[in-house]
């Protein structure tokens, strides 16, 4: 089975249960962290360009990128002006676009995913079993070696431990109370260590956090209220 490539396809099989039809947290955080994980992929594959807090530049995908990247690039070339982080997540969070459907859809086609319609009275809806326990179960030990161990961190763990930052999803790498909020600390420090990123990619994967954590705050309060 091909392993998953982007920050985005790595997110949601990581939140995924390995076993059971569902995922491992709730769908706020799971779609936040995923709408921060489409915008770092299309900055890595240099689809947009930023600087500081804001995206500067708007250009077209590369090939073999999925298609909900391409929607979400689509909206961004909208724009008149420059726009930041916090803005873009929060307009995609609140489009009637389902970006998470269409990114397991994608992960279906991929084989990572496999899914079965259902309906309830008038409701239809997906449930997603998980086929790449694999790619799971690599990524969970990869994170829990560099929070609980001296494995030395990429930019691309740093980007996926800002996004279980943001959204509070480190249960995902816990297996105990006392471990969770270990692991909130461990992320914090790790996070905070100019040693594993440059001064342009840590505003970059900041500004997410703070983007993503906004975005779930959001949410809550309005399903709250």
């Amino acid at each position: 089975m091909q392993q998953p490539r982007l920050l985005s396809e790595k997110w949601l099989i990581m939140c995924h249960h390995p076993y059971k039809r569902r995922f491992l947290t709730d769908d706020i955080s799971v779609n936040a962290g995923l709408l921060g994980a489409i915008i770092m992929d299309l900055l890595t594959e240099g689809a947009i360009t930023a600087e500081g807090k804001k995206i500067t530049g708007v250009g077209d995908l590369t090939t073999g990128i999925p298609e909900v990247h391409g929607e979400a690039l689509r909206r961004m070339k909208k724009a008149k002006k420059v726009k930041s982080f916090r803005y873009w997540i929060s307009v995609f969070n609140s489009t009637k676009i389902s970006y998470k459907r269409r990114m397991v859809t994608h992960l279906i086609e991929r084989g990572d995913f496999s899914g079965e319609q259902h309906r309830f009275l008038f409701f239809r809806y997906r449930l997603t079993q998980l086929n790449n326990q694999t790619a799971h179960q690599q990524l969970i030990h990869r994170l829990r070696s560099i929070v609980f161990g001296d494995t030395t961190p990429i930019q691309e763990d740093i980007h996926l431990l800002s996004l279980v930052q943001a959204s509070n999803v480190h249960r995902l790498l816990a297996s105990s109370f006392k471990e969770k909020r270990q692991a909130k600390r461990q992320i914090k420090a790790l996070l905070a260590n100019k040693d594993w990123a440059n001064e342009v990619s840590m505003a970059i994967t900041q500004e997410l956090q703070a983007a993503v954590a906004a975005s779930v705050a959001a949410v809550v309060a309005a399903s709250s209220g």
